[in-house]
């Protein structure tokens, strides 16, 4: 760049480019192909392949769109000069290295020719970079949505924890690695609970010091909204584990979001909250706010990735998730709208 051209400042009040359609069609999969094709798929196998074969396309679009936000909002944190320090900046681009192609692979390769090794890869480089990101953005006073960020570190840190764990299990054979694995397994799946329930009411709440696209707090009319899409999920959960046999809706639980944490015939409790992630995806994205977008955004990825993911499509909704989370502590902080701005040391 030449010293004649300033240089432009990095936008973080709002998603970057593709994000929202990426959150969009990341519920539309987890609804459509997780849970509707399972469900119909039972009953009526051929219903079932051809729900699948609509699905793809909602899937493929969420792909494309959700690598083009991430390389993106990757690009602004790298930008960023005073967000974090150079090194931290080389490691986030380090593994993001790593990360992008992976995701790429897996959005070109048929899904029967992913190799583990992409698999492998991308599940290791996504919660290594989440937990990067997170622990840069816990700097900033944020509120509920830093403890949305919180959240996410913690879940991914558990996870990476539980994965290490495992290993050093199968190579050792050690008796003490499996109560470790299955404690840092359930704590991080409580974590991921948690997160909707911040972000959810981080939408709601105004902030001090937050800029003035913020606008106001959702009004009473979309706290009701809020309610009735919490009270129907969670009803519609205790329906289908009424209608369906307790074993195959647990499975169905797992399938969808690979949750364990709630046993047996406990499992509708978990549609609490998918509820509360519903609700907060649909305040956010319906929102004038560009802030609060990124937010209701931030917790529809969370909530498409599930718990734990392993498919590449998942890891990449939930990279995209905790990167949004991590870009909305920042822009509601003077300080993190200051440090956006500042420029690179000539």
């Amino acid at each position: 760049m030449q010293s004649g051209q300033p240089e432009e400042p990095v936008s973080i009040e709002g998603p970057p480019p593709l994000a929202r359609l990426s959150a969009l069609m990341a519920l539309v999969d987890l609804f459509w192909n997780r849970i509707l094709v399972r469900v119909m798929g039972s009953a009526d196998p051929d219903l079932g392949i051809a729900l699948q074969r609509a699905g793809v396309f909602p899937r493929n679009l969420a792909a494309v769109a959700g690598i083009v936000a991430l390389t993106a909002g990757i690009y602004g944190f790298l930008r960023m000069a005073g967000y974090a320090g150079l090194v931290r900046r080389l490691f986030v681009s380090m593994v993001a290295g790593l990360l992008m192609p992976a995701f790429l692979l897996a959005t070109v390769v048929p899904t029967e020719r992913v190799s583990v090794l992409i698999v492998v890869v991308a599940l290791a480089a996504s919660n290594v970079l989440v937990v990067l990101l997170g622990t840069v953005a816990l700097r900033y006073p944020a509120g509920m949505r830093r403890g949305a960020v919180l959240s996410a570190t913690a879940s991914a840190a558990l996870v990476l924890t539980a994965l290490v764990v495992a290993s050093v299990r199968s190579i050792a054979e050690s008796s003490a690695a499996s109560p470790i694995s299955t404690v840092a397994r359930h704590a991080g799946e409580l974590a991921w609970h948690i997160l909707p329930v911040f972000g959810l009411v981080a939408l709601f709440r105004a902030q001090n010091g937050a800029p003035e696209s913020e606008g106001k707090p959702p009004g009473r009319a979309m706290l009701a909204l809020a309610g009735v899409i919490m009270v129907g999920v969670l009803a519609a959960s205790l329906y289908g584990e009424t209608h369906l046999h307790a074993h195959r809706f647990e499975t169905l639980v797992y399938g969808a979001l690979r949750l364990t944490l709630v046993p047996g015939t406990l499992s509708w409790l978990n549609g609490w909250t998918v509820g509360v992630g519903l609700a907060g995806s649909v305040v956010g994205l319906t929102s004038r706010s560009p802030g609060r977008v990124q937010l209701g955004a931030a917790i529809a990825l969370w909530l498409a990735a599930g718990y734990a993911p392993r498919a590449p499509g998942q890891l990449l909704d939930f990279t995209l998730a905790a990167l949004l989370l991590a870009r909305a502590a920042q822009a509601v902080t003077p300080l993190g709208r200051t440090r956006a701005r500042m420029r690179w040391s000539r």
